[in-house]
């Protein structure tokens, strides 16, 4: 398993991180009380990281329905100038078609800009040990890391429900893998379409 993906598995450390009452009470409060922890990242951003440009996790997340939410959690801080996160509200109301990205951005697609306005954009400068939550519609994007000597590293981990089917060919297998990351975080699985297995601890 790699050390940038998918650490809940195996990390006690990030599964506690992931299961914060402060993040977890918020979560149920926009999705209810039975969530689904499936997709765990690290992501670094050192200095020269190219910008990734705006796009919706909609087209990307591999849950069907696709519905889920995101928590992106700092374990620097962040700033513009090492690249920090953009959001804009509201952009969860629609589905923005994608199209090629230039050649100088970190992603293949991008949201089509003539589809939507950036005049009102709120940039997620905030601590280390800081987070904010966002679905799978809301348009987002990082700046480049413009910064000498500054990374920026953060923990962004995916939830969602259980009437949601979770793909495990996403995770680097094919039809047959049955290795699955799901994992409950609150309440039940009551749907039953996705197998579960337990968090890790500190014995693992």
């Amino acid at each position: 398993m790699s050390s940038q993906f998918y650490r809940h598995v195996d990390s006690p450390v990030v599964y506690d991180l992931c299961s914060r009452r402060e993040i977890v009470e918020r979560m149920r409060q926009l999705y209810g009380d039975d969530l689904m922890l499936w997709s765990t990242k690290f992501w670094e951003k050192v200095p020269g990281t190219t910008e990734v440009p705006w796009h919706q996790h909609y087209h990307h997340v591999l849950v069907d329905p696709p519905v889920t939410l995101t928590a992106w959690i700092a374990l620097t801080d962040v700033t513009v100038e090492n690249g920090a996160m953009e959001l804009i509200p509201g952009s969860h109301d629609e589905v923005i078609p994608e199209v090629e990205s230039p050649p100088n951005k970190s992603f293949q697609h991008m949201a089509d800009p003539d589809e939507f306005s950036t005049d009102d954009t709120r940039r997620m400068e905030i601590d280390a040990g800081e987070a904010f939550i966002f679905d799978e519609r809301t348009l987002h994007r990082s700046f480049e890391n413009t910064s000498e000597d500054r990374r920026r590293l953060a923990l962004t981990m995916r939830v969602t429900v259980p009437f949601a089917s979770f793909d495990p060919k996403g995770v680097g297998g094919d039809e047959e893998n049955e290795f699955t990351t799901a994992m409950m975080l609150s309440g039940t699985n009551t749907v039953g379409k996705n197998r579960t297995i337990d968090p890790p601890t500190s014995a693992d």
